[in-house]
């Protein structure tokens, strides 16, 4: 059974060494697979050298990574988008005429917003040019990748364009459906031709009958479901029926009516956990479930609360389903430290080999690696905070990680600016409209939690290391999430204090370079820009601008 954890390199590159420590942590937590998303954090070279990013893994150190995965029985199975989130391919200028959408001539402001920010992020599935640029990039991450028997190529998300010229003309002699399933089936066969399996996210595939027939045993599927927990779920997708007629299953297309029988726990409201899972099994499919310790939903500090349940369904799901395996994923634009999803993969850990372990047995355990001893009340961290910074980040976006198509290497991480018609718009004028008391009340109950897991923090006996950088993250969470805690109340104000302002711009600056020396040990220097950047420079950007 695949016992994977998936290590997102988009926002947060790990420095080589915390990286190499990595892997013997999760193999004393019985992982056997790591799941790596490079993007521009792989070495290319030659024609393709333009996608390295400035700090970029070199040959030696992706050399070290693999070779100490494959020393210590833990499989690599790359990850390469071949089809949506390819923004960081197609910003470059020898790239982007294979976007979807793009046109010989196209304005610039098109292209990227006034942020620099890049608009294109599909890859046109209608130009050859773009499968044979996936060949290569292929190649290159496999021939780093020799004992690698999988390949994800992602598939996720897609952003189609029907004013995109290539596919309108396509479009002439052939569906929609047909598009997406002839560039799938290229890709996979791509990757078949290197000699290993192909993998793909679930989505775009159950939400287009003719793409699931089509990739019937050409292809694992990873059911990617991150609010599903033992006890079902009322909430998620149903790939393929719309949102409104989620619940009246009478209306779902006919194409979706076989789903009914797998879907519902309780009709019409509550959703087996991972039931896509039993459906693709039934189709034929080899099928691996997904959870999640970090995605939408977080603060840019700690994981919300919610993930650990998440996880646990999954891997019983893997368990008593027979699936082909588990992937935990963490994706990194969400900001908070990864070492601080250390609850979750505990979790996982210890679900994998007792399906009746208790929350208390996690959490004395997760105490105990992670601040040296088994005191309960360390053990409730993870969700005293994860709970407090998730009701909070509902309000206002302060404690968001505004994901957006970035160029990495302009400064623009992620993190649009605080501007009329971005995220300070959405992060004030609600407060003071409406949401003036709520924020408050969210906000002053984060306070509180932060004071709490302060106290908590002190009971902590770090033994090593490790332990010691784990438990300065967690202060470092509480010193950032204090400082919008207080600056949330200076927000509701009708009418802003400009010398308050410039106190907390000041506060700012000391918690950047507060930042900057927590995070370096973990991080490479361009990803502490973007730590930053994403969580002061905006704020700071935006005091600049209303000063002027």
């Amino acid at each position: 059974m695949i016992k994977g954890v998936h290590i997102d390199f988009r926002a947060q590159k790990m420095k080589i060494k915390p990286l190499l420590a990595l892997l013997d942590q999760l193999k004393s937590w019985g992982f056997n697979t790591v799941l790596a998303e490079y993007m521009d954090g792989f070495p290319f070279e030659g024609e393709l050298a333009c996608l390295a990013g400035e700090d970029a893994m070199t040959k030696e150190e992706m050399k070290q990574f693999v070779e100490k995965a494959h020393a210590l029985e833990i499989e690599i199975i790359p990850l390469l988008q071949c089809f949506g989130h390819s923004y960081w391919i197609l910003r470059h200028d020898e790239f982007v005429h294979l976007s979807e959408g793009y046109y010989v001539g196209m304005p610039e402001n098109e292209i990227h917003d006034d942020a620099g920010i890049m608009r294109l992020c599909t890859l046109c599935p209608s130009k050859p040019d773009g499968k044979e640029l996936y060949g290569k990039m292929v190649s290159q991450v496999m021939a780093m990748h020799p004992h690698s028997g999988h390949f994800h190529i992602g598939g996720d998300e897609i952003r189609m364009n029907r004013d995109c010229p290539a596919c309108s003309q396509a479009l002439e002699n052939a569906t929609l459906e047909h598009l997406i399933t002839r560039h799938y089936v290229d890709c996979i066969d791509i990757v078949a031709s290197n000699g290993v399996q192909p993998i793909m996210w679930c989505d775009v595939l159950l939400a287009y009958q003719e793409t699931m027939d089509a990739l019937t045993g050409r292809v694992t599927v990873m059911d990617w479901d991150y609010v599903s927990t033992v006890e079902g779920r009322k909430g998620g997708r149903v790939w393929g029926v719309p949102s409104n007629i989620m619940h009246q299953p009478d209306l779902w297309p006919e194409d979706k009516q076989e789903l009914r029988k797998f879907a519902f726990l309780q009709e019409p409201t509550v959703f087996n956990p991972y039931f896509y899972a039993d459906y693709l099994k039934s189709k034929g499919f080899t099928v691996i479930a997904a959870c999640a310790t970090r995605c939408s939903g977080d603060s840019f500090c700690v994981p919300a609360a919610f993930h650990p349940a998440n996880v646990k369904a999954c891997v019983r799901k893997a368990v008593d389903s027979k699936l082909d395996g588990f992937m935990v994923t963490s994706w990194s634009v969400r900001r908070a430290p990864f070492s601080l999803t250390w609850f979750g993969l505990i979790t996982a850990s210890m679900a994998y080999e007792n399906g009746t372990v208790t929350w208390d047995e996690i959490g004395r355990a997760y105490s105990k690696y992670c601040f040296g001893n088994e005191d309960q009340y360390l053990g409730m961290l993870p969700e005293l905070l994860g709970k407090a910074s998730e009701h909070a980040t509902k309000l206002g976006h302060l404690l968001s990680s505004q994901c957006e198509y970035s160029d990495y290497q302009t400064g623009n991480f992620f993190s649009p600016p605080w501007d009329s018609d971005s995220l300070f718009y959405k992060a004030r004028m609600p407060i003071i409209r409406e949401n003036a008391k709520a924020v408050a009340e969210r906000f002053h109950a984060l306070q509180e939690t932060v004071n709490t897991t302060r106290n908590y923090l002190h009971r902590a006996t770090p033994q090593n290391e490790e332990q010691q950088f784990h438990l300065s993250l967690w202060y470092w969470a509480c010193d950032v999430l204090e400082f919008y805690c207080e600056l949330a109340k200076e927000l509701t104000r009708e009418v802003l204090d400009d010398q308050a302002l410039a106190s907390w711009a000041e506060k700012a600056k000391i918690l950047s370079e507060f930042t900057k020396e927590t995070l370096s040990p973990l991080y490479t220097d361009f990803t502490i820009i973007g730590e930053v950047q994403n969580r002061f420079g905006v704020f700071l950007q935006w005091l600049k601008k209303r000063e002027a």
